[in-house]
């Protein structure tokens, strides 16, 4: 069951249509979404926390975005396993369940901005 393909669609895969939409729908939408996310939280981090001018090297910003990425991996860790998400309501949950996420991406890119 782990390794079984699935649509997105819910239909069976017998049905040419839906698989067609699915395709288009995997490739254009699924697979660019997380590519595109990435470039615009980098394009944020280069104009509001890193104010350089483009052709000079600046290798402050490098381990600053190595500390910034590892720290909040740190907070990150903790902050999951020691939120109590049973007992919060559904909304809060989900909200900080998002939050988590969001810190966690925020930090895989600042690790990997810190490294590039």
């Amino acid at each position: 069951q782990t390794f079984q393909n699935g649509l997105y669609f819910r239909s069976s895969p017998g049905e040419q249509g839906f698989l067609l939409l699915d395709c288009i729908f995997s490739n254009f939408i699924i697979k660019t979404v997380p590519v595109l996310a990435w470039w615009s939280l980098w394009c944020l981090e280069n104009k509001y926390l890193s104010h350089n001018v483009i052709g000079e090297k600046d290798e402050v910003i490098s381990y600053d975005s190595l500390i910034l990425g590892y720290v909040l991996v740190i907070l990150t860790f903790i902050a999951d396993k020691s939120l109590p998400y049973e007992q919060f309501s559904d909304l809060l949950s989900r909200c900080s369940k998002l939050l988590i996420t969001f810190l966690s991406i925020f930090a895989t890119l600042n690790v990997w901005r810190g490294v590039w």
